[in-house]
């Protein structure tokens, strides 16, 4: 049974009919910024919500770590037409925010969302 935080894809015909085959995702596999078609036509990838890429054969099978890109957190990626380059992006995720009180006018520190 599909866990409901948890995303599959779906190979779909461009003709409109029904999908041919689906595929749960990694257990941290972010979909959220695209998936893309690697250069072989033979699987898709898509980001890890902590690091890396994963890997997805669309012969079936379970999804694997892309080896060889940094074990940073990989924001978006594509691969040259050629195949002789990959272009990604990385970023670090810094959680705070500052909360101000009219009552005592006192300052805590607080947890919230911020690219650096």
């Amino acid at each position: 049974m599909l866990s409901p935080l948890k995303a599959r894809l779906a190979i779909i015909p461009t003709d409109g009919s029904q999908p041919v085959r689906f595929f749960e995702t990694a257990p941290l596999g972010n979909l959220r910024l695209g998936i893309r078609w690697a250069n072989d036509g033979k699987s898709i990838v898509y980001r890890d919500q902590r690091i890396g890429l994963w890997r997805q054969a669309i012969d079936g099978g379970e999804p694997v770590h892309v080896q060889g890109v940094p074990a940073e957190k990989i924001y978006g990626f594509a691969w040259s037409r050629d195949n002789k380059f990959f272009a990604y992006t990385l970023g670090t995720e810094i959680r705070d925010v500052v909360l101000i009180s009219t009552a005592n006018t006192s300052l805590d520190y607080l947890s919230t969302n911020r690219l650096q």
